[in-house]
C-alpha cells in the first residue's frame, strides 16, 4: 500500500534525526571544544561554555557545570542550543564572577542569553535565562538574588532599560521595565559589562583561535587514521586567517587595553601544516 506523502515525510525527517543522533553520539565527548570557562569564586566554583558539531556558522552549545554535570545551554535537546554565539563575559571580582552569554539560537527567533552567578549566601549556582535585543550592560550578585540590567531596544520599548530581578531562594524571575540604571541597586557586586565587553570582532576572533588552539593540541593516541582526519579538518577550519586577523586587531586595537591583554598569549604565526 502506498504510504501518503505526508507520512512519509514525517518517517523519512525522523529517520534523518536518528542517524545525526547517532552521528552526534559516535563522535563522543572529545569533539567538544572549550569556548570560555569562567571561575565564579574563590573556592573554585567552575562554568565552561564548550561548542561541538559545526553546520554553517552554528555550533551546538553545552555548559558544564561546577558538579561536573553538561548539559545544553537552553532547556530541551540540544536542537534548542544550536546557533551563533554573539557574546560571552565572565567578570566581577575574585570571589564573585558572573558568567554572561548570548547569541541567536535556532527556534527562539529573537536573541537570547543566560547567566550564572555563585551566590554564597545559599551556596548554590543561579541561573538566569534573557531574551533582549541587546546584551546587559551590568550585573548585580547580592544575597538575595542575581540582577540583570539590559538597555532596551526597539520601537515596542516602554522603557529605557529591563531588569531581570532573580530571588535566588525560590529560584523564579521577575522582569521589570525601568528608566533608571539605578534599579539595580547598590549592595552586592556591581558589574559593569559596558567596560568589559570585547569588540564583536575581537570576540568572534577568540572563539576561532581557542578553537583551533584546542585542535591543534589534540593528541590521537593511539594513532587513528579518521580521527586525525577529523583534527586536520577541524584546524583547517578554525586556524585558517586566523595569523593575518590575529596581527590586524593588535594593530587596530593597540590603545585599548582590554583588547591588547585578551589578544597577548597568542603566537604571531601558527597557520602551518597540522601538527
Amino acid at each position: 500500500m502506498r504510504l501518503h506523502s505526508k507520512t512519509w515525510l514525517a518517517k523519512a525527517f525522523l529517520l534523518i534525526g536518528l542517524m545525526a543522533s547517532l552521528s552526534l553520539q559516535a563522535h563522543g565527548a572529545s569533539s567538544w571544544v572549550t569556548v570560555r570557562p569562567c571561575v565564579l569564586n574563590a573556592d573554585g566554583a567552575r562554568v565552561t561554555l564548550l561548542k561541538s558539531h559545526r553546520i554553517g556558522d552554528t555550533f551546538t552549545y553545552r555548559v558544564r557545570l561546577p558538579d561536573g554535570g553538561v548539559h545544553p545551554i537552553f532547556d530541551g535537546d540540544d536542537d534548542q542550543s544550536r546557533g551563533t554565539l554573539s557574546n560571552v563575559v565572565c567578570a566581577g571580582t575574585p570571589s564573585a564572577r558572573a558568567w554572561v552569554m548570548s547569541g541567536e539560537f535556532f527556534g527562539a527567533g529573537y536573541p537570547k542569553g543566560v547567566a550564572y552567578a555563585w551566590n554564597a549566601a545559599l551556596r548554590q549556582l543561579e541561573r538566569v535565562e534573557f531574551a533582549e535585543r541587546s546584551f546587559p550592560s551590568r550585573v548585580q550578585l547580592n544575597p538575595a538574588g542575581m540582577r540583570l540590567l539590559i538597555p532596551s531596544q526597539g520601537g515596542d520599548a516602554t522603557a529605557k532599560f529591563v531588569l531581570y530581578r532573580h530571588d535566588a531562594a525560590s529560584d523564579t524571575t521577575e522582569v521589570i521595565a525601568t528608566d533608571t540604571d539605578v534599579a539595580v541597586g547598590a549592595e552586592g557586586v556591581v558589574i559593569d559589562l559596558a567596560k568589559v565587553t570585547l569588540p564583536k570582532e575581537v570576540s568572534e576572533f577568540l572563539l576561532n583561535r581557542e578553537a583551533c588552539e584546542h585542535f591543534r593540541g589534540e593528541v590521537i593516541d593511539p594513532p587513528d587514521a579518521e580521527l586525525k582526519k577529523e583534527r586536520n579538518d577541524n584546524i583547517r577550519t578554525y586556524c585558517t586567517g586566523t595569523d593575518a586577523a590575529l596581527a590586524r586587531l593588535r594593530q587596530k586595537y593597540a590603545k585599548r587595553r582590554d583588547v591588547v591583554r585578551s589578544l597577548r598569549g597568542f603566537e604571531a604565526k601558527i597557520e602551518a601544516s597540522p601538527r
